[in-house]
């Protein structure tokens, strides 16, 4: 027979399970199905692959490295949890909490995570390719240097998500932010040549409606004298300023100091306009 113990950092017990053959996998299972509270367990590097973690809470369970391949967390609850550096390939994380989760450096190579609870977590250097976003929640998140290939982005809500560093943004969420900006430039075209000097000065926070650095419609705003509300009702029929809008997502990724030779979306932003300006 051998006997597991999962412990918290500081030594304290917290389960324990005596199976023959048993494994660090078979003794979190059952502390599960037993609903212990494994609430400061520290399982870092632990061999979690295939393990059936259904409807787990493991909120303050520290599980940095962990080997989690092909493991069932559906519904499981992840919330805070720090899974920096771990292995999710063929993770099943339908309906997971993993709002606040720290997945620095994880691997999530083909992980379907449609309609999943990202707000606020950490993916800084996470390896996304291929991995299916849709519908999922990413207000706040910071994807900054993450791998995007092969991503699907349709209906994400990505109000507030730090971009910078991004390799490879799916073409399809480029094409829906210029979709959005053209409709404003074409609408204000009067306005564009100050908006892209701004633009190419690094005059441009994308992160706040006042100011002379401002956000896309702050600074419009700023053109037209005027506050960003009146400018919204006044001159964009039918538009609410917000986050919710990809041009505005788009120009959240733009901060003071950053022009189209150091920033990919002040870049891309001034090629729109250059291309609405040369219109008739």
């Amino acid at each position: 027979m051998n006997k597991i113990e999962i412990k918290k950092i500081n030594g304290d017990l917290i389960f324990s399970y005596e199976h023959e053959n048993n494994t660090v996998k078979k003794t979190l299972e059952k502390a599960i199905s037993s609903y212990a509270d494994l609430r400061g367990a520290d399982l870092r590097g632990a061999n979690l692959i295939d393990a059936n973690l259904i409807d787990a809470n493991l909120r303050g369970v520290d599980l940095i490295g962990v080997d989690l391949r092909g493991a069932n967390l559906r519904g499981a609850n992840l919330r805070g949890v720090d899974l920096s550096g771990a292995n999710l390939i063929g993770v099943d994380l339908s309906g997971a909490n993993l709002s606040g989760v720290d997945l620095s450096g994880a691997n999530l190579i083909g992980v379907d995570l449609i309609g999943v609870n990202l707000s606020g977590a950490n993916l800084i250097g996470a390896n996304l390719r291929d991995v299916n976003l849709r519908g999922a929640n990413l207000r706040g998140a910071d994807l900054s240097g993450v791998n995007l290939i092969g991503v699907d982005l349709s209906g994400v809500n990505l109000s507030g998500v730090n971009l910078s560093g991004v390799k490879d943004i799916p073409q399809s969420y480029i094409n829906t932010c210029s979709r959005d900006m053209l409709y404003i430039f074409h609408t204000l075209k009067t306005e564009l040549p100050q908006l892209r000097e701004k633009l190419v000065k690094g005059e441009i926070n994308g992160s706040q409606y006042e100011g002379s650095c401002a956000c896309l419609i702050g600074s419009l705003a700023n053109i037209k004298n005027t506050n960003p509300k009146d400018f919204c009702k006044s001159l964009l029929p039918y538009y609410n300023m917000g986050l919710h809008n990809p041009g505005e997502q788009w120009f959240y990724q733009i901060h003071s100091g950053d022009t189209p030779k150091n920033n990919f979306f002040a870049k891309h932003a001034v090629k729109l306009i250059d291309e609405v300006l040369l219109t008739d």
